[in-house]
């Protein structure tokens, strides 16, 4: 190759270096309202938290499909409005914004996110980015309008090249609105924001520095690493003191002397007194050492010297003079500095030493004393620290299996290449004990950690790997059982007590080493009742569940326990007794409009129902049309609505999704109480499926009660008639003879 053809090469290979680039990314799991910080980070890219326009808020999560944030406008203390808006809200917004570390650019290249909407079609959205806080020079990344869909959530992607220079800040915003009429429950779902693209190196000033301060702690400006001051065997630190500079003011400084106390007259530096200091560059990166400078002085004498050498070998058997054989002042310290350039890479290290002496032979006290050891220059490269992890709880403990994990909240600038959990018995478990491997980059795993011993305590930790190296979380520990015992289960208080039903429920805290393949109440009318006598089933697995006793015998004592079976059989919780109500005796009233009746309206006579009346109370309606939006509150129970000709009594209104709140509220007759019937009615809403409203769900009956039953009933409308809505949980409905 002749030499302009190197020169090419070189320039090349050069080039590439100062080119290099690094994945980045920052995303946001948007979760918990009170919690919307960065999820994972990548890459030498930031992120700031989660915000929005004053006024619009996050109500909840893991509501929506994703799950989501559920986002709608809210001030003091109450859901406001959206308005009949054509176009996009300027000051109803959310935002996210990354930016490159120090030492890097960044070029964007896409930007993704989910987006949808809770109980509407016609919200709508913009998405915008700027380099800007205010937005004052936004660039809109849509095409057209975003049309976002209901009760479901889409993801949105958008590429793009924008550089974000050192020091600027990326801000992403999403501007939704609201094209129908004024509602409060519709919501903006928002969930799994990311930014992404390449990082790229620029040279920094970077610097070490050891103050000589209470710890002695190296401080490092910039992407490196500084280590502890270190010494020869024969010498150590003795205090902090403060002198006077040459200068004329005085500084803190670290004094240091021979661990024997005394110093042999020594006309030349030697080999067995020395201290040092240490720097190197973060893991990807190339430090040039371009500076040194520091104050020495001797301290109770005038005879002391020190040489000043640098290596990038430990040992020092190969090194530079730096400083030849200085007298240094007494009682007082002098600033020296030095410049020099030595390039110091990935996997080596700078270290600074200085080989003090003295002239005769003392004893106690003559000491060398340091100060502002500096250390400068400048770095340049994708540099990468160890990842960042942290160790989730330990879950599902067994005989010879548990389940644990960690989240990767950083992955240091470098691509995590293996992440896990790590464990062994005797304490801080490494990579090298057992462990998983459970894949690659930042984020949340989980572990199913195996092959325990039985009813051995064990420590584990998650870990992290990428090319700077391995890092872990926090230690915990974990007793893995003898042998599998059933569940542990406890009772719920008894509520809900009426004639024949009742209501229970338990929560199961602990598998017992088995899956929970079935939980629930057992009763009987004698005390410890198992699954041999009366048993409801509610579920597998552990945590909370409800109960519903049902078929009791009026005005007799149970005892109730809950439940709970694995492969070592069945565990019962606490055992809680009640006795069941008397029946009151059967109740007759008349809605009549006119005036014949106890009641014109049937509201009323709703009203008028006692909360768990334990008798059958029949509300007889005579004929005509009762233009009411009905509602049977869920503490009237054992009603029965019975009409005289069902084509006759009809009982209806025209509410609507649109104005009403939500297609859950747009009903003309709600029904939530347990043990209702229905005979020979008509639930009816009049409102027209036309289109020249949005929203026009119209929902004529919406039930939200168990063991209800409707005998020869019309229901009548021309959108969402029927609403088994369900929002209480089970709830199980007959329909015989009707038409819908």
């Amino acid at each position: 190759m002749n030499r302009t053809g190197l020169f090419i090469l070189v320039v090349l290979m050069a080039f590439g270096l100062l080119m290099a680039q690094t994945p980045a990314l920052v995303n946001w799991s948007c979760t918990e309202p009170d919690y919307q910080e960065v999820s994972a980070e990548g890459g030498n890219l930031a992120g700031l938290a989660q915000i929005s326009s004053p006024g619009f808020e996050v109500r909840d999560y893991l509501n929506g499909p994703g799950p989501d944030q559920r986002w709608w406008p809210y001030a003091d203390g109450a859901a406001v409005s959206w308005g009949d808006e054509t176009g996009q809200v300027d000051s109803r917004w959310v935002q996210f914004a990354a930016y490159p570390k120090a030492g890097f650019e960044f070029q964007c290249t896409e930007i993704s996110i989910y987006l949808g909407a809770k109980g509407t079609g016609n919200l709508r959205a913009n998405v915008a980015i700027d380099t800007s806080a205010d937005f004052s020079t936004a660039l809109q990344l849509n095409g057209n309008v975003i049309e976002l869909l209901k009760d479901d959530d889409s993801l949105y992607t958008f590429t793009m090249a924008m550089n974000i220079s050192a020091g600027d800040t990326i801000y992403f915003r999403v501007y939704p609105w609201y094209t129908g009429t004024a509602s409060t429950s519709k919501y903006l779902y928002v969930r799994n924001m990311t930014i992404s693209g390449t990082t790229q190196a620029i040279p920094v000033a970077a610097y070490a520095l050891w103050p000589f301060e209470e710890d002695n702690r190296a401080v490092t400006n910039g992407p490196l690493v500084a280590y502890t001051e270190a010494y020869s065997d024969a010498m150590k630190f003795y205090e902090i003191t403060t002198l006077p500079t040459t200068g004329g003011y005085d500084v803190t400084c670290g004094s240091i002397q021979t661990v024997s106390k005394s110093w042999n007259a020594e006309p030349n530096p030697t080999d067995s007194l020395w201290f040092e200091y240490a720097v190197e560059p973060k893991f990807g990166g190339t430090f040039t050492v371009k500076e040194i400078s520091l104050y020495i002085g001797g301290w109770f004498t005038s005879n002391m010297r020190a040489a000043f050498y640098y290596s990038k070998d430990s040992t020092f058997s190969s090194k530079t003079l730096l400083i030849a054989d200085t007298l240094l002042y007494g009682d007082q310290v002098m600033p020296l500095c030095v410049n020099l350039v030595d390039t110091v890479k990935t996997g080596e290290t700078f270290y600074l030493r200085v080989s003090p002496h003295n002239t005769e032979a003392v004893g106690w006290a003559k000491l060398v004393a340091m100060d502002s050891v500096k250390i400068s220059g400048v770095t340049f490269g994708a540099t990468a620290d160890p990842p960042t992890v942290s160790t989730s709880a330990v879950s599902k403990i067994s005989t010879n299996n548990a389940v644990c994990g960690g989240t990767v909240t950083n992955d240091g600038g470098a691509i995590v290449t293996e992440r896990g959990v790590c464990w062994n018995t005797s304490g801080s478990p490494t990579i090298a004990d057992n462990r998983t491997s459970d894949g690659q980059g930042a984020g949340s795993f989980t572990s199913n950690v195996s092959s325990l011993s039985k009813g051995t305590t064990y420590f584990i930790r998650a870990y992290a790997i990428n090319a700077a190296g391995t890092a872990y979380g926090e230690e915990l520990s974990f007793t893995s059982l003898a042998s599998i015992i059933v569940p542990t289960v406890s009772t719920n208080s008894i509520s809900n007590i009426m004639v024949k039903t009742a209501i229970c429920g338990g929560y199961v805290s602990d598998w017992g080493g088995g899956e929970v393949t079935v939980r629930g109440i057992c009763w009987s009318t004698t005390d410890s009742p198992t699954i041999s006598d009366n048993f409801t089933e509610d579920g597998e697995g552990t945590g909370s569940f409800t109960s519903g006793l049902y078929d009791l015998v009026a005005d007799t004592k149970y005892y109730v326990r809950a439940y709970a079976a694995n492969s070592a059989g069945t565990g019962y919780g606490n055992e809680q007794s009640f006795t069941t109500q008397i029946p009151a005796g059967p109740v007759l009233k008349v809605v009549a409009k006119d005036g014949t009746g106890n009641y014109e309206t049937v509201q009323a006579a709703f009203d008028d129902i006692p909360n768990y009346y334990t008798g059958q109370y029949t509300i007889f309606v005579k004929k005509g049309k009762y233009y009411e939006k009905l509602m049977l509150d869920r503490y009237k129970t054992n009603v029965v609505l019975k009409g005289e000709d069902r084509d006759s009594t009809i009982l209806t209104y025209d509410d609507y999704a649109g104005i009403a709140g939500g297609t859950s509220m747009c009903y003309s007759v709600a029904i939530d109480a347990d043990d209702f019937i229905a005979e020979n009615i008509t639930f009816q809403n009049t409102v027209k499926n036309d289109g020249l409203v949005s929203d026009q769900q119209a929902v004529a009956l919406r039930v939200n009660g168990d063991r209800q039953a409707y005998y020869n009933c019309n229901l009548l409308g021309y959108q969402d008639t029927y609403y088994t809505w369900g929002g209480r949980g089970t709830g199980r409905v007959y329909m015989k003879n009707c038409y819908i």
